[in-house]
């Protein structure tokens, strides 16, 4: 095998090395935009569950309603532990930290730093009640 043969041989191996180390980033990538879409629309539909619920609440009867919060808590509360357990988060190293609970934005500004919620503490729920909605207080838990 002549010398030229030769280069031309390692430079395609070293060629298609890079080729899979490009998919290889190409594919992380990837994955941490799916993961980073589906973080903020989990947020959005926990959000909006949690407005929407009080107004459902308020239709419930009144010595049923803490009962109806709690077990609407702990659903909520076994949605959060499945997010945990979701495939992608196996796949996407970067972003495994998006699925380690939801972050709750405190201010719309950002001035004010948000926290992850991991786990909702479902026994401890209080119903209070307005004219328009029931609204109700839950304990989480957080990680800063």
């Amino acid at each position: 095998m002549s010398v030229k043969i030769k280069w031309l041989i390692v430079m395609m191996r070293a060629w298609m090395k890079e080729v899979r180390l490009f998919d290889v980033d190409l594919e992380e990538r990837m994955i941490g935009k799916e993961a980073r879409s589906d973080f903020k629309k989990d947020v959005r539909r926990f959000l909006s569950n949690l407005v929407n619920f009080s107004l459902y609440l308020k239709k419930s009867p009144a010595d049923q309603r803490k009962e109806v919060a709690r077990k609407f808590l702990n659903n909520l509360n076994g949605w959060l532990y499945r997010r945990k357990l979701n495939q992608r988060k196996i796949k996407s190293r970067l972003h495994n930290y998006l699925y380690e609970g939801i972050l709750f934005p405190f201010s719309p500004e950002g001035n004010v730093s948000s926290t992850l919620i991991v786990r909702i503490i479902h026994q401890d729920v209080t119903v209070f009640e307005t004219k328009t909605r029931a609204p109700y207080r839950m304990i989480v838990e957080t990680i800063e």
